[in-house]
């Protein structure tokens, strides 16, 4: 199984040859090889790192996490407890270059406080290291990851280099080296007081002055360094070491570099006020990170693109944000991202959803500020699925547990692109459109829901239903569909906006 399973992914170049029937055979193979290492009874996978790396490299790294995950087990019902703790440190940095749910940092939590108590403690830097990943880049909690980062760091110095990589089988020097480049990057992030600044410079000096730095480690040096550049208005030299990183950075880093570089590209013009060439260069970024199955960098792509939006709608009052994000195609440029990521119900389902809301919004007699919401509330009510794993939004077989949390994680996603935007209103749409006012819907279960909110909820059910879908492959009639409102098959709507719906479609 192993080997098939390797001859098969090495027919595929790259993510963008996964489509149609050659996306349905590779979710198929995968699934299989997921069930596969989940057997009590089958031997030792050789080469499941390099299986879990090249899956990584295709844009599945949740599958590769779940694969890490399910091998940890067999090795833990072995009592190779040593092994256990290799591949559950992997699965947990897979997990963060797609999606770490609330699940899986309770997890990570669960298993630093165990490693705590364990007679393998060499591993909690590694751990404490994911953890801290899950704080600054997904969380925003900079204060506590920031934490995480220089207890990790204090626990390394205390390890012999020796012992660290004969148990863990990481070099010592290398984790020391990513664990400063991971506290450098969110220093970058956050607003820095002088003795951070004077802290930022002492860590630099570190990584520019490693002469066994890997070319990964030089390279994250020197993006680093960059940003240091921006961020101080130092934009020749930021320009100057961009190019220079072009030029002398080993090919087989392409994956990180390229990517990398046009979000940096697009940082230094946001400094400059080229506001177009920035948003351009984001975008850029972005393909280039879809193009190599890079997720996290996608993410970075996104999220610098929104913050470059917000930096330049900051001035413009409340009222006008949506006319001012409309003016500048924001919003053509969220839903064509939505668009790439989610195949079957991206782009024309937020645009039949936006109809859809705004008419009903009219024969309920919503005045016009109101109808602006919800029309744009509907538009973007699956922008957060932007931030989900291509993968997990296109799988065509049945969806476990840990892909429907990623998949509800779309509404607090939502909310926060939204919210970082300014449109507050369109924010609580996003997060609140798959609530119900009999409690059963998510992420928070709640039943006092906004009319503007509900109008969406109700649009987005009925569109999902009459679109075709090849996740479901269930097609129904609108009224199949109205039966199935009334009755609160998917929860329950009131009858004001069920009225609503109706009056616009027959």
């Amino acid at each position: 199984m192993e080997k098939k399973f390797i001859s098969y992914l090495n027919t595929i170049d790259n993510f963008q040859e996964l489509s149609g029937q050659t996306f349905d055979k590779f979710v198929s193979n995968t699934e299989s090889f997921i069930k596969y290492v989940k057997r009590k009874s089958r031997k030792p996978i050789r080469e499941i790192l390099s299986i879990c790396i090249r899956l990584r490299a295709l844009g599945a790294p949740i599958e590769s996490h779940k694969i890490m995950k399910a091998d940890a087990k067999y090795y833990r019902k072995k009592g190779m407890e040593k092994e256990y703790w290799i591949n559950l440190y992997y699965s947990f940095a897979f997990a963060n270059l797609a999606y770490p749910t609330k699940s899986i940092e309770k997890n990570l939590k669960k298993s630093i406080e165990a490693l705590k108590r364990d007679k393998f403690p060499e591993f909690i830097p590694l751990f404490l290291n994911a953890y801290g990943n899950i704080l600054h880049i997904y969380r925003k909690d900079l204060k506590n990851a920031k934490f995480l980062y220089e207890e990790a760091i204090d626990r390394l110095n205390q390890i012999n280099p020796d012992r660290f990589q004969d148990i863990t089988t990481k070099g010592w020097d290398w984790t020391y080296k990513l664990l400063v480049s991971n506290l450098t990057d969110l220093l970058l992030y956050k607003k820095r007081d002088n003795k951070e600044e004077k802290q930022l410079d002492r860590l630099y000096e570190i990584l520019r002055k490693s002469p066994n730095a890997t070319p990964y480690i030089k390279l994250l040096s020197d993006l680093n360094q960059v940003e240091i550049f921006i961020a101080r208005e130092k934009l020749k030299k930021a320009e100057k070491l961009i190019n220079h990183i072009v030029e002398d950075t080993p090919e087989k880093l392409n994956r990180y570099t390229i990517p990398s570089v046009s979000r940096l590209r697009g940082l230094l013009e946001a400094r400059r006020g080229n506001v177009q060439k920035a948003i351009k260069a984001s975008l850029t970024a972005f393909g280039h990170s879809t193009y190599f199955g890079n997720t996290l960098d996608e993410k970075f792509a996104i999220k610098f693109l929104l913050k470059t939006f917000s930096l330049i709608a900051k001035e413009v009052p409340w009222n006008r944000k949506i006319d001012f994000f409309e003016e500048n195609n924001l919003f053509d440029v969220l839903v064509e991202i939505l668009r790439l990521k989610d195949w079957y119900l991206g782009e024309e389902h937020s645009k039949s959803v936006s109809k859809i809301s705004y008419k009903i919004a009219s024969s309920l007699g919503m005045d016009e500020q109101k109808k602006r919401i919800v029309k744009y509330g509907g538009l973007l009510h699956d922008i957060g699925k932007i931030m989900v794993p291509w993968y997990t939004l296109n799988k065509t077989l049945q969806l476990d547990a840990l892909d429907w949390e990623i998949i509800q994680a779309h509404t607090v996603e939502g909310y926060k692109i939204l919210n970082t935007l300014g449109l507050k209103e369109e924010a609580e749409i996003a997060r609140d459109h798959h609530e119900r006012i009999d409690g059963r819907g998510y992420p928070s279960g709640k039943r006092n829901i906004q009319l503007s909110t509900e109008i969406v909820a109700v649009a987005d059910v009925y569109d999902a239903s009459i679109t075709p879908n090849r996740r479901y492959k269930i097609f129904k009639t609108p009224e199949d569909v109205i039966r199935e409102i009334r009755t609160g098959v998917r929860g329950k709507f009131s009858n004001k906006v069920i009225n609503g719906l109706i009056s616009v479609l027959f």
